[in-house]
């Protein structure tokens, strides 16, 4: 079971608990730090869109352009591995990731 740090430049997020893997995706538990809060809403809303397909409105378009504008990192715990290039799709306490 691999831990990851998720930040927002050098803002940590969130810890994932990787518990599955299915290529390319890594599923988990996000454990959220306080300031992930600013940041749920916009997770939230970006996971209805995904749930409905809903990829052509503008406001789902300026949702995953608000994501995609944060500067969101994950570093891998065994290895302190460092990945920029990160999907991030969340409900609750689970998460999906590709990196």
């Amino acid at each position: 079971m691999n831990i990851w740090e998720l930040y927002n430049e050098d803002e940590k997020l969130a810890d994932l608990t990787q518990t599955d893997l299915d290529q390319p995706w890594f599923i988990g538990v996000l454990v959220p730090t306080p300031a992930f809060d600013e940041y749920r809403n916009l997770f939230e809303r970006a996971q209805r869109f995904i749930e409905t397909e809903e990829f052509d409105s503008e406001e789902s378009e300026d949702t995953f352009v608000e994501i995609d504008n944060l500067k969101l990192r994950l570093v891998r715990m065994s290895d302190k591995g460092v990945f920029k290039d990160v999907m991030l799709c969340v409900s609750g306490d689970e998460v999906w990731w590709r990196i």
